[in-house]
């Protein structure tokens, strides 16, 4: 089989984002279109897309801060590039979507958490391929 589905199951894991490009939505609105690879507790991994148009400000926001960007709650005013998205790492709250007519189900971001203060301050690499490195102690947000 040349394409194999990979749904994780729901809890606390870590994100990265492997690349990031700016598009349009159906609408014509602009929009970043975010490929992100996720890691559960187990050490599998699977790779999503987070569409994030102007709505989704608050999880782009959110992401960013996970990723170990200073920005602040209420700060509604930012603008943030490709740039700034690309390579960010953090935790993360992994959900399923149920499947709908002919998509099965898929793995999405439920929330983007808040770094650990007691973490250091860029998490160590998470990379692509087996074996992914291994997690921080993930008891402590679960």
């Amino acid at each position: 089989m040349l394409f194999e589905h990979i749904l994780l199951k729901a809890g606390n894991g870590r994100f990265k984002v492997e690349s990031a490009e700016e598009a349009l939505s159906k609408q014509g609105n602009p929009m970043l279109v975010l490929k992100i690879r996720l890691y559960d507790p187990t050490q599998e991994e699977a790779v999503i897309t987070e569409y994030m148009t102007k709505a989704l400000f608050y999880k782009a926001r959110n992401l960013l801060r996970a990723g170990g960007m200073n920005i602040a709650h209420g700060d509604k005013k930012a603008e943030w590039g490709v740039l700034d998205f690309e390579g960010k790492q953090g935790r993360c709250e992994i959900g399923i979507d149920e499947p709908t007519g002919n998509y099965p189900a898929k793995n999405i971001i439920k929330a983007y958490l808040e770094r650990d203060p007691h973490e250091a301050q860029q998490p160590a690499p998470l990379t692509a391929g087996r074996p992914a490195p291994p997690l921080e102690d993930l008891s402590a947000f679960e």
